[in-house]
């Protein structure tokens, strides 16, 4: 915004400089002046304003100049492709990996939050107040999972609890995957057979 500003500003000033000494560019009308120059000038002013002030927009930047280097090194650290049990632990820190997974999966279960398709690990984090960083971490020392594949199995266990049930008896099976928590049919069949090596129908005959 500052460089359109500049931008600005400078046009600004040569379009003066040419009402000033107006040349032959411009169509002057019979009262001497030109309208294509009044809208051309309107439209710089305006420009100029929507840029002025939109740069004093404080609360724009506020949580940006609050975040530090570290945080945005940290938080960018693509773990799922570190062995966090090698020399190459991101973090010095001991912390209780077992305790943070188990406080983190106590909380999904009892709020069943895997049930919710957009759910991320920001919105987890924040809700108990632990450091994102620090869930990826645990999720991956307890359970050797990133944090969707760690949801998607609680996903496929909830489908296979509502496949056999008698209240979703008479629910077709897309229902059950949406009501699961999947966002995606497709996905959730391709997990289903990827964690019980058979398919959602085969699974509900073998265990009616």
């Amino acid at each position: 915004m500052k460089t359109f500003l500049i931008i600005y500003i400078t046009f600004l000033f040569l379009d003066i400089l040419n009402a000033l000494h107006p040349s032959d560019f411009y169509d002057q009308g019979d009262a001497g002046y030109s309208y294509e120059h009044i809208y051309y000038s309107l439209s710089l002013i305006q420009n100029f304003i929507l840029c002025f002030f939109g740069l004093k927009q404080n609360a724009i930047y506020s949580e940006i100049k609050n975040i530090s280097k570290e945080d945005i090194k940290d938080e960018f650290i693509d773990y799922n492709k570190k062995d966090l049990s090698s020399k190459e632990k991101p973090f010095n820190h001991d912390i209780d990996t077992k305790k943070i997974y188990l406080e983190l999966f106590d909380y999904i279960k009892k709020e069943k939050l895997y049930k919710n398709p957009e759910l991320s690990l920001f919105y987890i984090a924040k809700k108990i107040e632990i450091n994102r960083t620090y869930l990826t971490i645990s999720i991956k020392e307890e359970t050797k999972d990133n944090f969707y594949t760690f949801i998607n199995k609680l996903r496929v266990e909830e489908s296979k609890k509502l496949l056999l049930s008698d209240t979703f008896k008479k629910h077709t099976i897309d229902t059950i995957a949406i009501e699961s928590g999947f966002k995606s049919i497709p996905t959730f069949y391709s997990w289903f057979k990827k964690l019980t090596g058979k398919t959602p129908l085969e699974f509900k005959k073998d265990n009616i």
